[in-house]
């Protein structure tokens, strides 16, 4: 009786795996950024920008390219290093 019960559940995990690559993405509006995300990227970017050094800034265009942040830290870099530097 018993190792039957253990195949039985044996069995059952070795399946689970296989019915999971099966899954449907989540519909998009499930994956929507949360009330905060705004704020939460407003203080990464005072975060980077007070280091004072490019490689934030660059890291914060990186991170966000199409925030209305990333172009400020662009102007930043353009008027620090000049309008050649500033990463597009």
């Amino acid at each position: 009786m018993l190792p039957t019960i253990i195949l039985t559940v044996v069995a059952a995990l070795c399946s689970a795996p296989a019915n999971l690559t099966n899954a449907k993405p989540l519909p998009e509006a499930v994956m929507q950024k949360g009330p905060n995300a705004g704020e939460a990227i407003a203080a990464e970017y005072a975060r980077l920008k007070a280091k004072g050094t490019r490689e934030a800034l660059e890291l914060f265009i990186e991170r966000h390219p199409g925030d209305p942040l990333a172009e400020k830290a662009r102007q930043e870099i353009e008027r620090l290093y000049g309008k050649d530097r500033a990463p597009r």
